[in-house]
């Protein structure tokens, strides 16, 4: 039901903020959160930067789409200094190129860097290290 995946939603959001709050709070006051969502998690990590009070350094979706509810000018207001990455294989065997193609236009509202890279719907190791690397 709509209020059982509601209560999802919201229990998925807790739990991230729970798990960053105590990360945060055993890491150096240098430290920058950097997050990502793989497939599936890209809808869910997308809700969680809505409502998150830590400030995002770094925001990739990978092989994913962002929530469907997301709030573009809500993100936006409170994450004006994030990089934003959107990541997708060439050979990704859920999204075709026709498919990415769509999801850019749909995307436009969010300054990002769309990146692709000769693999599947996986995470590619070179790729996340230049990620990283650009993130900084």
């Amino acid at each position: 039901t709509k209020e059982n995946r509601d209560d999802e939603i919201t229990d998925h959001c807790n739990f991230l903020e729970q798990l960053t709050d105590n990360l945060i709070n055993s890491a150096s006051k240098n430290c920058k959160i950097n997050v990502l969502g793989f497939s599936q998690g890209a809808a869910t990590i997308s809700r969680w930067c809505l409502q998150t009070k830590h400030t995002i350094n770094t925001f990739v979706l990978w092989a994913g789409k962002i929530s469907c509810d997301f709030d573009f000018d809500k993100y936006k207001s409170k994450h004006p200094n994030t990089n934003n990455y959107i990541v997708f294989g060439i050979k990704d065997q859920f999204y075709s190129v026709k498919t990415i193609k769509e999801y850019k236009l749909e995307m436009n509202d969010l300054d990002s860097t769309w990146i692709s890279y000769d693999g599947d719907h996986s995470i590619h190791s070179y790729t996340l290290h230049t990620i990283n690397t650009l993130g900084h």
